[in-house]
């Protein structure tokens, strides 16, 4: 009996290891499959972008003068000139930062420079007042804005959206007047800016946008002077813009 239990053990083993030993296959454990985890796709409506744009702008100036007499309460009937005003092209560039909130407002900032070439000629004549006529060349140069933006997307690939900020100017103007007096100006104007626009994607990186802006500017003073009677000619102006882009996202 004991000759007959080891010789099943034998046969056991060599059938548990011969086929492992000749080469066969072992019963292995195998893991289950793991699913690649796909990664979500950037959202264009947040992060960085910066843009390049071509546009047409006018420029308007309110140029009015008065006359001053010390025995006269307040100032004597002058000429006030309302919009005169040029057109041009304008180009620039802006950087900004998108952050979208929800499913459908983005918020944003911008910092932009564009360059201008607008300019005009305007005049104003005091006669029979005074015998003062006045000729200014204005134009405007270049400007820089800095803007906040909320925007409201109406679907995936498209937003509205409205602007708000400020703007300095820089504008090169030259006054000249029937008494001799020539004058050549820089000015520097600060201004409140206003918009609105819509972008859309057509790329997951690129976008186009087109927006219209209008910015009404710090008044200022062209000539105060004595001509028999004091005299000050002042100038009220405002700019408003047509700009397409295209937007790089990142």
């Amino acid at each position: 009996m004991p000759f007959a239990k080891l010789a099943a053990s034998l046969a056991l083993l060599s059938a548990t290891t011969l086929p492992a030993l000749a080469g066969g296959p072992l019963a292995t454990a195998t893991e289950a499959p793991v699913a690649a985890v796909a990664e979500a796709p950037a959202d264009p409506w947040s992060g960085p972008w910066a843009s390049f744009a071509l546009g047409s702008g006018r420029a308007t100036y309110d140029i009015a003068g008065s006359v001053y007499d010390p025995g006269f309460p307040g100032p004597l009937p002058g000429i006030d000139l309302p919009d005169f005003g040029g057109k041009g092209g304008t180009a620039g560039v802006e950087l900004g930062y998108n952050h979208r909130v929800g499913d459908k407002l983005v918020f944003g900032v911008q910092l932009g420079r564009a360059s201008s070439a607008i300019d005009t000629d305007a005049a104003l004549n005091l006669s029979p007042i005074l015998p003062l006529d006045l000729t200014y060349r204005y134009r405007a140069k270049s400007a820089t804005s800095l803007l906040g933006r909320v925007g409201y997307l109406v679907n995936d690939k498209s937003m509205i959206f409205a602007l708000a900020g400020v703007t300095r100017a820089q504008f090169d103007g030259t006054l000249s007047s029937s008494f001799g007096l020539e004058a050549n100006y820089g000015l520097s104007l600060q201004g409140v800016t206003l918009g609105a626009g819509i972008e859309t994607m057509v790329t997951d990186k690129i976008s186009v946008r087109l927006d219209y802006r209008v910015t009404n500017f710090e008044d200022y003073n062209l000539f105060s002077g004595s001509i028999g009677l004091p005299v000050e000619v002042g100038l009220e102006s405002n700019m408003q813009t047509v700009n397409a882009a295209v937007v790089m996202h990142f």
